[in-house]
Formats: C-alpha cells, sequence, structure tokens
C-alpha cells in the first residue's frame, strides 16, 4: 500500500472516534459519538443496476448517493473507461484486456445482460460521461489501472467536471500527485 491510502485510512479511523464536547464533561453526561453519515454509491447503485455503468450511476444519484465510487482502467488509446475488472470478461459480452482494446471496442460492449436483460445494451462508458449523470453526486474514482500511464487520461476526463466535487483513490501517490497538480479541487 502506498503513502497516500495509509494517510487515508488514518484520517478515517480518526473521524470516526467520539468527540467529547466540554458540556457533556461539565454535566456529567455520557460523550456519545456524533451521528452521520455519508452515503456513496458503490460503483454506482451497483445492487440494482450493472456495475459502472451510467444506469447505476444515475440510479445513486436519484437514490440520494452524495457520491458515487466509479472505478477507472484506461484503453489501450488512452482513453480512461469504467471498469473495477482488468479484463471485460467478467462484467461485459466482451472479452480480452482492456489496456488491450481501443476505446471504440470497449464502449460498445454490453455491461448489462450480464446483470439482467432489462440492461441490456447499457454499455461500458467513458470516465467523462460520469460527469452528467451524477446529479448534484460527488464524484470519487478509483485508479483501477496498473501503471502510471494512466494518469493522463484521468486528468483528460475529469477536465470538463471543473465544477464537481471529485476525490482520487489509488495506492501509487505518484498517480495521486499527477492528477492534484492538473486539477485544482481534486482531493
Amino acid at each position: 500500500m502506498g503513502g497516500g491510502a495509509i494517510t487515508i485510512i488514518a484520517i478515517a479511523a480518526l473521524a470516526m472516534l467520539p468527540r467529547v464536547r466540554r458540556a457533556d464533561i461539565a454535566s456529567g453526561q455520557r460523550a456519545r459519538p456524533p451521528i452521520a453519515a455519508r452515503i456513496v454509491g458503490l460503483r454506482g447503485a451497483s445492487a440494482v443496476a450493472p456495475e459502472n455503468t451510467l444506469a447505476a450511476v444515475r440510479q445513486a444519484a436519484a437514490e440520494g448517493a452524495g457520491a458515487v465510487w466509479v472505478d477507472a482502467r484506461v484503453t489501450s488509446d488512452g482513453v480512461a473507461v469504467l471498469l473495477r475488472d482488468a479484463t471485460l470478461d467478467r462484467t461485459t459480452g466482451c472479452r480480452g484486456e482492456v489496456a488491450a482494446q481501443t476505446a471504440a471496442l470497449v464502449t460498445a460492449c454490453d455491461a448489462g445482460t450480464k446483470f439482467d436483460a432489462r440492461f441490456s445494451g447499457e454499455r461500458v462508458p467513458r470516465l467523462a460521461e460520469v460527469i452528467g449523470a451524477l446529479g448534484g453526486a460527488r464524484l470519487i474514482v478509483h485508479l483501477a489501472y496498473a501503471g502510471a500511464d494512466g494518469d493522463a487520461a484521468v486528468v483528460a476526463a475529469l477536465a470538463g467536471a471543473a465544477s464537481i466535487d471529485v476525490t482520487v483513490v489509488s495506492d501509487r501517490s505518484a498517480s495521486l500527485a499527477a492528477v492534484k497538480a492538473a486539477r485544482s479541487g481534486t482531493h
């Protein structure tokens, strides 16, 4: 795990600790943790729609998710697309390594039928397409590709998201730094 991931975990763990208020101590009340929750649609609303598709992202936003987590892979021609796996096999009707395919081939793949026939024809979206499907939700992008060669593709895809709160997750600190340097407002 890179240094960035450890830092994020440490911050998350600290955020869960109960906060003691002076008023609670003075009155003899037992300290209570704050009640707060952030609803994040993991790969969209992936329990009811095919993961990492626009249908799943739209559904998560419609259900009130404050943020949507998507996974980004990069095609052979340098386009960021939404897929968790290194291959197309599990979630689409296509086969092969994502990194070895062109964006035209990957985005033409049916990503819905394997989930449920009602989603037949739902395709693999480009990362840039997600921005329009978020509603008011924030975006969390997991860099699922293996090397730093995809960083420019992610930066290019996020160029149209200047007004959206974006969080980038990666175990590669160099990738996090590259995305942050290219895009202000990314954490």
